[in-house]
This record gives structure tokens, sequence and C-alpha cells, in this order.
């Protein structure tokens, strides 16, 4: 179950990087136009202009740093689901010793009583 959860972990990223890509071939070269265009109105839109004109190479760095980020966060839920994991087992062993315990000190009462 684990490893199926991961792997559509993995199309799921793998379908956003693609997403990137696409919206990165669409809009970057549309952007000299627009800087371009002596028509232009003013800004109303609160991204900073060196945002707008970031290059295709930025934009490439900061979605590749956050796949990264991406995968180390899934990463880090799969460590936690195995701790997860590996805790339930520990107190279901505790759980099952104490009810043998308390069993045998039922039938030890018992015996004696």
């Amino acid at each position: 179950m684990r490893a199926e959860s991961r792997a559509a972990s993995a199309e799921a990223d793998a379908r956003r990087c693609a997403g990137l890509d696409a919206d990165l071939k669409v809009t970057l070269p549309a952007l000299p136009r627009v800087a371009s265009c002596r028509n232009v109105q003013p800004c109303t839109c609160n991204m900073p202009i060196p945002e707008l004109l970031m290059s295709p190479q930025e934009t490439r760095r900061r979605v590749d740093i956050c796949l990264e980020l991406i995968g180390e966060r899934n990463e880090r839920i799969e460590e936690l689901e195995d701790n997860i994991a590996e805790m339930k087992a520990i107190f279901r062993s505790q759980l099952s010793l104490a009810a043998d315990q308390l069993a045998a000190a039922v039938r030890k009462q018992q015996s004696s009583g």
C-alpha cells in the first residue's frame, strides 16, 4: 500500500513538473513582447517587475529548488509514516504483554483464592 502511494506521489510530482515546463514555454516567450510594447499601462499587480522579467534559467533554477524541496518533504513524510507504523507495532506488543500479564494475575488469584 505504501509503495503504491509513493508511486502515485512520484507520478503527481512528475505531472507537476511537466505542467511547470509547459507553463515556462508558454509564458516566458511572451514576456519580451509585453515589456517592449509602448502602449503598456502601469502595472497594477503586486508582483515586482524583476519577478516578471526573470530569465528562463532563473525560473528553471527556482523550479528545480521547489522540486527538490518537494522530494525532501516526501522523504520526510515516508520516514514519519514508517515511524508511526513502528510505534503502532510497539504499542500493540506492549498491550498484548500487559493483557497476558493481567490474565496470568487473574488466573493466579483465582487458583489461590
